[in-house]
Order: structure tokens, then C-alpha cells, then sequence
């Protein structure tokens, strides 16, 4: 799954089409919002596929200046890396998590006197506590962010004619 963005009145073949996955998206739109000060309306339809997206081709370089300022004066690069220091501490979060997970399934499995139970199968006190270490899991590490993606949605916003997020 993932998120196709079309170009209105593309330029170039950079303007027609930008691809990125579900995961990778959200924090790309995300960082575009907060850095061109989107509004809240266009954020959150963003993450949609229901054609959302920046009318003109000015709306489109407004924002690609402002993404480029941001990757020019270093603070994109220091974002990324401030993103990966996050997701390493949430790996290891959840690392943790995973190793409750899986003395939960082995006395998941024991109880039921079989292996490879689902939790769904779990009696009701062992899917309980299935259910609570799943809502503990930290879902960081889901959502890439890299500045290469911002640079790869400049090129697109410059050659675009305003977009449609579908």
C-alpha cells in the first residue's frame, strides 16, 4: 500500500509522479506540513489517498523554497538524524516488548498443550495481556524519514503544476 501523488500540469517527467510508500509518507508529509506551515485541513487529508494535495504551481515552489532552505542550512539532515536517535531508542523499547510477547506465547502455548496458538486463541487472561504489551509497542520504527525522500518530493514539487494525493 502506499501513496501515489500525480502531478496536475506536470513539466517534466520529475512533475508527474511521485510514489512512496504508506509508511515512508507520513513523516515526509508530516515534515512538509510543519516546515511549510500547511494547514490542518491539508494535513490530515494528506494521509489519505482522497485527492488532496497543493493546486499551483506556485503553492508547489512555495514549498519546495521552504523544504530547500531547510535541507540548505542543515536543519532537514539534523531532523533525519534526530529521527533515527528516536527510533533506535524505540527499537529497543520494543525489543523489550517483543520479549514479553514471546514468554506470553510460551505459556500461551504450554496452557494449551500445543504450539504456534494464536493469540486470538489465547483464554481471556493471556489475550489480555497480549492485547496490553501490542498497545505498549512503540510504531516509530514503522515510519522511515529520510532527507532524501524530502529531496525526491522537492524535485517533484517543482515540475508538478500542483498535485493530487490519491
Amino acid at each position: 500500500m502506499g501513496m501515489d501523488v500525480y502531478g496536475k500540469n506536470p513539466t517534466s517527467k520529475n512533475g508527474e509522479y511521485l510514489r512512496q510508500s504508506v509508511w515512508g509518507w507520513r513523516p515526509l508529509w508530516n515534515y512538509a506540513c510543519d516546515i511549510g506551515k500547511l494547514d490542518e485541513t491539508l494535513r490530515k487529508h494528506g494521509h489519505c489517498n482522497d485527492g488532496a494535495g497543493l493546486e499551483t504551481q506556485e503553492e508547489c515552489d512555495k514549498l519546495a523554497n521552504i523544504l530547500q532552505e531547510h535541507i540548505d542550512s542543515g536543519h532537514c539532515k539534523a531532523y533525519e538524524e534526530r529521527y533515527l536517535e528516536e527510533k533506535a531508542k524505540a527499537d529497543i523499547w520494543n525489543n523489550h516488548i517483543y520479549a514479553l510477547q514471546s514468554l506470553l506465547r510460551e505459556y500461551a502455548n504450554k496452557e494449551a498443550g500445543k504450539e504456534n496458538v494464536a493469540p486470538v486463541d489465547y483464554n481471556k487472561h493471556h489475550r489480555e495481556l497480549w492485547d496490553k504489551t501490542q498497545n505498549l509497542e512503540n510504531n516509530l520504527p514503522k515510519y522511515p524519514f529520510s532527507e532524501a525522500y524530502i529531496k525526491e518530493f522537492i524535485l517533484f514539487l517543482r515540475d508538478c503544476g500542483g498535485f493530487s494525493i490519491r
